[in-house]
């Protein structure tokens, strides 16, 4: 690899939002056909509709499934999260709502608009706008012993088992970009690792948290980039 290569981490590539939803009544599912299984733990809608959260999102797709007991959302086909609160829409092919853990995780091809501005909001295009090309790309789901490998380095930092758990628990997007001065340039659009500190149009104040849900990572020196290429693309 040469110092123009880096590895980027997009924990959440199209899109990473919160939600003050935390129990199951507050969902309100208009839909014209549910198969209830399990005992009642299992929703299955199997012709499109609209879920309604109490806190302004409001979800429509051709289909869905609730799992009760794990509290987690999955909405299949055309799906569209509008966030009247905070002003945004999402759209994806699939979303995994998990309310447990306050994210909504997009999978496929999806994109975000943000109304306040206008602005169609997805990583790639943050990337491709700061004239970063994209050599490889993959998403993937990685074990949480994976992650801990990973971030091997912060093992002794206190935030070091949050931030594995959060890497291993859903699927994730990992790319080699390319660029003049390549790393730098990563650094400067990630933003701060506090999203609260990062500047308005980083990655980070875009999409992340906290510090340790600050929605993607990126190799801090060419040596690191090497490694870390190699852990994820060993072909």
């Amino acid at each position: 690899m040469t110092n123009n290569f880096f590895k980027s981490i997009i924990i959440i590539l199209f899109g990473l939002i919160t939600s003050n939803v935390y129990a199951y009544e507050d969902f309100n599912f208009d839909v014209t056909e549910v198969e209830i299984l399990e005992n009642g733990n299992l929703y299955k809608g199997k012709k499109r509709g609209t879920i309604t959260t109490d806190d302004g999102i409001i979800i429509d797709a051709d289909q869905f499934e609730y799992d009760k007991k794990l509290n987690i959302l999955n909405a299949f086909g055309n799906v569209k999260v509008n966030d009247e609160i905070n002003n945004y829409v999402i759209f994806s092919e699939k979303i995994i709502y998990d309310k447990n853990k306050e994210i909504i995780f997009t999978t496929d091809k999806s994109k975000g608009i943000n109304y306040n501005d206008n602005t169609e909001i997805t990583a790639k295009e943050m990337f491709k706008h700061k004239g970063f090309s994209i050599l490889k790309e993959k998403k993937i789901q990685i074990e949480k012993s994976e992650a801990e490998n990973f971030y091997k380095v912060h093992e002794t930092k206190p935030f070091y088992n949050d931030l594995c758990a959060y890497l291993s628990s859903g699927p994730i997007v990992v790319m080699v970009l390319e660029k003049e001065n390549a790393v730098l340039g990563n650094r400067e659009l990630m933003g701060a690792t506090n999203p609260k500190d990062a500047e308005e149009g980083t990655i980070r104040k875009t999409y992340g948290i906290s510090i340790d849900k600050n929605s993607v990572h990126g190799s801090d020196s060419v040596e690191n980039a090497k490694i870390e290429i190699d852990f994820f693309f060993k072909d």
